[in-house]
């Protein structure tokens, strides 16, 4: 959570900086529809719908900013920093390619700290279980005797044995056997369903990245062109001042929209960390940690249940 609010820092940094270029446009295109007034080539009411136009941007630009102010509020809260001190960083290096789905829940395994505290709990319950065989054989209590009979001690050597000598502890034994399949079962049951939100949300990044990518290498540069032709017929005279409004606009909410969709693509890479339990972006300045593989444990290791020696002893 503490890595997602991070990269949710970074993209409204972006956003912020993205509305300031955006303002900058739109009063430019201001200066440029005051200069027609004057050339008697618009009217003023082409001024006034622009200045409309700016207005909105500059609204959308204090939107921004308090997105920003929330996200250094939410990571303040979380740190237990006052939130004046983060700053909007750099994105963490998006992957060139999204990892192997196999890779990933290798990954998982290994590294995720909910199957490690399943492991854990394994572990302690076939301890439990092998403490439970080795208490079906009843103790043998050995000890001094003393006694004094018609003024004489005596000692001796006292044997005492616990009863039922016949029970071999079968109620003990069932119970850990119990608890060690609940166990192992939850272990199994939490497993499938990491497996399946890695393949997910693998699926949900794919999806964001190649929407992302026509965005970015399609339509961005087409508004960009769009922009420049309907700027320059506008001052030629080839074109109205409402179409040219109409192409500003555009511009301005396709660029906000290919910034939502590079956050979608972030958005994507935290939801398969959180499903992997281990990081996959790497910030500026952070280590590589590679990821082991880890199979299922067995049963030494909190994995699958091998019969203990003492049952087949018993057997």
């Amino acid at each position: 959570a503490l890595r997602r609010e991070y990269v949710d820092l970074a993209m409204t940094g972006r956003l912020v900086a993205a509305r300031v270029d955006l303002q900058q446009t739109t009063d430019r295109s201001l200066t440029v529809m005051r200069r027609l007034v004057q050339a008697a080539q618009a009217t003023a009411l082409d001024v006034r719908e622009f200045e409309l136009e700016t207005f909105r941007a500059e609204a959308e630009g204090l939107g921004a900013v308090q997105r920003e102010a929330d996200a250094q509020s939410r990571l303040g809260g979380r740190t237990g920093v006052t939130a004046e001190a983060f700053r909007a960083a750099e994105l963490p290096a998006s992957p060139a390619d999204v990892p192997a789905l196999e890779a990933l829940q290798q990954l998982a395994l290994s590294d995720h700290p909910d199957l490690a505290r399943r492991r854990a709990e394994y572990n302690v319950a076939e301890k439990e279980l092998r403490l439970e065989y080795a208490r079906q054989y009843p103790d043998l209590n050995i000890g001094m005797t003393y006694e004094r009979v018609q003024g004489v001690d005596q000692y001796g050597l006292g044997v005492g044995i616990e009863i039922p000598l016949f029970d071999r502890n079968q109620p003990g034994i069932a119970r850990a056997k119990a608890h060690r399949a609940q166990i192992r079962a939850a272990f199994e049951s939490e497993v499938e369903r990491r497996l399946a939100a890695i393949e997910a949300a693998r699926r949900r990044l794919t999806a964001a990245r190649n929407t992302f990518d026509v965005m970015q290498l399609k339509i961005a540069p087409a508004a960009e062109l769009t922009l420049k032709l309907a700027r320059t017929a506008l001052e030629a005279g080839a074109a109205d001042a409402l179409r040219f409004l109409t192409v500003v606009r555009q511009q301005r909410l396709l660029r906000i929209e290919i910034l939502e969709a590079e956050g979608a693509v972030y958005q994507a890479w935290s939801d398969l960390e959180k499903a992997c339990g281990a990081p996959l972006l790497i910030f500026e300045g952070e280590p590589k940690a590679p990821g082991s593989s880890m199979s299922k444990p067995s049963d030494e290791d909190g994995g699958a249940a091998k019969t203990p020696k003492s049952e087949k002893e018993n057997s």
